[in-house]
Order: structure tokens, then sequence, then C-alpha cells
């Protein structure tokens, strides 16, 4: 009887406990559409999409206006030629295949400053 009481309470707890892996909080989608889709915000911090939970927008705009400052340049280029400035909008809408993967896909670069003050903001955050 007490074995029987025992596997009950077991079979209680793991049919009522959700033991599955909890989606991550952070994913807004595979696609920039998906993410807009879903409610999502461009952080260029960690340049992805993710839902307003997961960005601190005050140290973004403390960022990017930092970036108007003492001759900062916050440009991104079309990379190997950098031949074409490229926006951050733009960066954003490419953002499931801006990697360092060197395929037929586009790729994008910046500038060593933004690199730089980008380390140190995105260890602030």
């Amino acid at each position: 009887l007490a074995l029987y009481g025992f596997f009950s309470l077991i079979m209680l707890c793991y049919t009522t406990l959700d033991l599955k892996a909890s989606p991550d909080p952070c994913f807004c989608g595979k696609t920039p559409a998906d993410a807009l889709q879903n409610g999502c915000k461009f952080d260029p911090f960690t340049l992805t999409w993710v839902p307003d939970a997961c960005r601190d927008d005050d140290l973004i705009d403390e960022f990017n206006a930092l970036g108007a400052l003492y001759n900062h340049s916050w440009q991104f280029y079309t990379w190997p030629t950098h031949d074409r400035l490229v926006t951050l909008d733009e960066v954003s809408m490419m953002a499931e295949v801006a990697s360092t993967k060197h395929d037929n896909r586009s790729i994008v670069t910046t500038t060593i400053d933004w690199h730089h003050t980008h380390c140190l903001y995105l260890w602030r955050k």
C-alpha cells in the first residue's frame, strides 16, 4: 500500500508539472519578418531582434547619443568590399544573416571605433 501511494504521488507530480523546456523568453522568430510580427525590436548591441523585456532602451539611447559626439562614426559597410554604407535599419533586416559566416549572403562590418565602444556598452548591459 505504501509503495502504491509513493508511485501515485510520483505520477501525480509528473503529470501536473510541466517538465518541458520553457521557450527562450527573448526568441522572436527566425527572420526579421517573424520578429516584427511578434512585436519585437532590433537590439543594436546583440544585433538581433528581441522583445521589450530583453532590451535596455536607456543604454541603447546613451550609446546612440555617444555616436554623435566627438566625431564618432556609427556606420556599417558591406563586407568585404566596404563599397556601400549600410544603415542600421538595413542591418536589422539582414539580422538572420549578419554573421561571420562566409557564404553567398550579405555580410556587414563596421568601424573599429563602433566595435570598441559596442564592446564596452555590451559589457555594461
